[in-house]
């Protein structure tokens, strides 16, 4: 039974891995028009967006993307945020703060998690104004954007500023994202 079990855990992560490198190949292959990308940006468009986001709808598997700060609070005053999708990101980074951006497998919604990563055990605290999120791209006047609603109130708006290729902690292909907070306003 737990050789099974090992077995259906591996499995998920070699479909996690191919998932991950089909998008970055999908994204480096796009020939759609790109918006305003820097030299060694992937291009950014809004179902470039879409697809980084798609994976946990249609899996039983989790998708989390982190952002990392040196204090607490940081994620929801900072007007400038870049996420990675690589859960052991904050390793690396040597911070002590972790907003998680966390999908839900089979289901289109999301919550926000913040952990604090430098106690032992690190609590993490989510709270419902950050829980069952959806998040919705699309372009306006050249621009990638993201919003994040909470049923049907909008919560967030991000313009997606740069979308680079990240080399994990655990040597996979990754992705870095960067968004600028249009709403609220800082």
């Amino acid at each position: 039974m737990t050789h099974e079990i090992s077995l259906f855990f591996i499995d998920m992560k070699f479909k996690k891995i191919l998932y991950l490198l089909w998008l970055i190949l999908w994204i480096n292959s796009y020939s759609g028009q790109s918006l305003n990308p820097s030299p060694t940006s992937l291009p950014i468009t809004e179902s470039a967006i879409k697809q980084l986001f798609k994976f946990a709808e249609k899996t039983e598997m989790e998708l989390t993307w982190n952002a990392c700060y040196d204090t607490d609070s940081t994620y929801d005053s900072s007007d400038t945020i870049t996420l990675y999708n690589d859960p052991y990101y904050y390793l690396s980074a040597h911070c002590c703060f972790l907003t998680t951006w966390y999908f839900n497998p089979n289901t289109s919604t999301f919550n926000i998690h913040n952990t604090h990563v430098c106690e032992e055990p690190p609590p993490t605290t989510i709270d419902f104004e950050h829980a069952g999120l959806r998040l919705h791209s699309y372009e306006q006047e050249g621009s990638c954007f993201i919003a994040i609603y909470q049923k049907k109130l909008l919560k967030e708006r991000f313009k997606v500023i740069s979308l680079h290729p990240h080399v994990m902690k655990n040597g996979d292909d990754g992705l870095a994202l960067t968004l600028f907070r249009t709403y609220p306003n800082q």
